[in-house]
């Protein structure tokens, strides 16, 4: 059968809704500026675009969710939070109606965002991005628990939808499908490949990559017959030569990077080649194909550096997700790559998804949009690092520097010692004050129950939050109900267990429960979790409630771009 493109790429549920992720784009425009003929698809915003209307909001409401809720599920929480997505949709329907939700997404898409400025308008906003989180759960259960194949006993309209992607994927007859996985994708994304090559006998080769693959690498093809190919690190040169010689001679030995199958079936893993090329300096990213009309914001993610130039804090496990070391792209190339995106997409509103953005390198991108009196809005993330000053900060905002999200994590200098975060609470507080007077709007990320915290450190996170959202140098957050996640591969695991089994830390811990989990869940005697969580629920409640006096809205992961359009209208309390 003759193969109508080299490549399909594919990103499945689950991520945002307000603008597009940037892993598809980045590989389509590095391969077709090699000559690979590459379609892509956000199979996220197609799906959830066509949910989020009143049709499907319905069946979920009345079918679904109903459904599903009857089952028995052998873990209580899937039970609570199906439970909580029909609660969320239940008080909606009762106040609203679903088709009011509907237009509220229209209106978003067809950017009228004066409508921001309405408390009712905003309120249904908050309430259609929190159902597209609820169906990012929904999306990693479905599959598994209804019929979608063709002679089906039920017909329902999401099967019918789901169904009829898999057909267009199928009938496009790429020579490979490739699909980019986080974690939250990884359910689904299984699960259609194994439909692909089971139940649609799709005859190409499939190929997974992403940080998810990049964690668990050799895995995916120990468990998963329909995938031929595992990528991890960076993709772009190894995807090329696979497809090179997928055409060719098929040797596959000396393609960096790459985990397949030999000829009698073992699994061969190729070595790790650091700095494979500079994507970044060869090609722009290449939107073409995907529905930009449907993502809810006018903003385009921008890379300006790989990994962390910190990687010390005992907490994390991005190592695991990295096969690179840290490093910047040139400051001009990253302004070259806005104009490109400005002239060729009318995109002005950026996101840098790094992991940080360090000072120096702000600056100089900073330093460029300013000479060259550039229209461009940016946020990132930053640490709240010795080296940022009131000079830094200042020359950052004229910059286009709007929104910075800061990983404080804990305002107890303790507790940030055993996390080895490297960060004080009094550098901090005075980076907060800087860059709130210049007019960036600062967010402060926060957590809690790290080992050996106590009450105490948790006041001390609140009243700096309370402090510097009172003075207006902070937009008040809701993280810090957000509790420890204990992970596989971080430093502070490896000292969980001593060499005779016993436990450090914790009175149990409990290995994740799946294969492709990093999460492992933990329990301490000595934590003070009831009175921890007295005290932050008094907090929560207390800035819920000014919020809703101020009119603040206060965005999280799902509707982060919203922090931006509010700043380039001038809505900013």
């Amino acid at each position: 059968m003759k193969k109508n493109t080299d490549l399909l790429l594919v990103s499945c549920g689950s991520k945002v809704i307000d603008y597009p992720a940037l892993a598809l784009p980045q590989l389509t425009g590095y391969l077709r500026k090699r000559g690979v003929s590459v379609m892509q698809i956000d199979l996220n915003i197609l799906l959830k675009d066509q949910i989020l209307t009143s049709e499907y909001l319905l069946e979920l409401y009345y079918e679904i969710l109903p459904l599903l809720l009857m089952k028995n599920y052998t873990y209580r929480e899937t039970y609570l939070t199906l439970k909580d997505f029909y609660d969320c949709l239940s008080v909606f329907r009762k106040k609203y109606h679903f088709y009011q939700l509907e237009k509220v997404k229209k209106d978003l898409q067809n950017r009228e965002y004066f409508k921001l400025q309405n408390r009712s308008f905003m309120e249904k906003v908050k309430i259609l991005f929190r159902i597209s989180k609820h169906l990012d759960f929904l999306f990693a259960i479905l599959p598994y628990v209804l019929d979608f194949s063709p002679g089906a006993s039920l017909h329902l309209k999401l099967q019918t939808l789901i169904r009829q992607e898999l057909v267009d994927i199928s009938t496009e007859h790429p020579m490979m499908i490739g699909f980019s996985v986080i974690t939250t994708q990884n359910s689904f994304s299984l699960w259609m490949a194994h439909q692909l090559k089971n139940k649609f006998q799709y005859a190409g080769s499939i190929v997974f990559g992403g940080s998810q693959p990049t964690k668990f690498e050799e895995l995916y093809l120990k468990n998963n017959e329909c995938i031929d190919f595992v990528v991890f690190g960076e993709g772009e040169e190894p995807l090329f030569r696979l497809i090179h010689e997928m055409k060719t001679k098929k040797n596959f030995a000396d393609i960096p990077r790459l985990i397949y199958r030999d000829k009698l079936g073992s699994i061969m893993k190729n070595k790790n080649q650091k700095f494979l090329s500079n994507n970044y300096s060869f090609c722009f990213p290449d939107y073409d194909g995907l529905p930009l009309e449907k993502y809810l914001s006018p903003v385009f993610p921008i890379m300006g550096s790989t990994n962390c130039p910190w990687k010390k804090c005992q907490f994390c496990a991005h190592r695991t997700s990295f096969k690179e070391d840290y490093r910047e792209r040139n400051p001009k190339d990253i302004v070259n790559e806005m104009k490109f995106m400005y002239q060729k997409y009318n995109i002005k509103i950026f996101h840098f998804a790094d992991e940080t953005m360090t000072k120096n390198h702000g600056v100089e991108i900073s330093k460029i949009i300013e000479k060259e009196r550039l229209p461009f809005l940016w946020m990132s993330f930053g640490r709240l690092d010795d080296e940022f000053d009131r000079s830094a900060l200042e020359q950052l905002y004229r910059g286009g520097a709007r929104v910075i999200e800061w990983g404080l994590e804990s305002a107890s200098d303790k507790v940030l010692k055993k996390m080895n975060k490297g960060i004080s609470v009094s550098k901090a507080q005075e980076i907060l004050c800087y860059a709130g007077e210049a007019g960036i709007r600062n967010k402060v990320l926060t957590w809690h129950n790290y080992p050996g915290e106590g009450i105490e450190d948790v006041i001390r996170t609140i009243s700096l939050v309370e402090k510097n959202t009172d003075c207006s140098f902070a937009v008040p957050m809701l993280t810090l109900k957000q509790q420890l996640v204990l992970q596989v591969g971080s430093p502070l695991y490896d000292e969980v267990f001593y060499q005779d089994g016993k436990l450090k830390y914790f009175d149990k811990v409990w290995h994740p429960n799946s294969e492709y989990s990093i999460n492992a869940k933990f329990y301490s005697k000595t934590n003070s979790d009831f009175e921890k969580n007295q005290v932050i629920e008094s907090y929560l409640k207390k800035i819920k409630k000014y919020c809703d006096t101020k009119d603040i809205f206060i965005a999280f992961n799902e509707n982060v771009t919203l922090d931006l359009l509010l700043c380039e209208k001038g809505k900013w309390q």
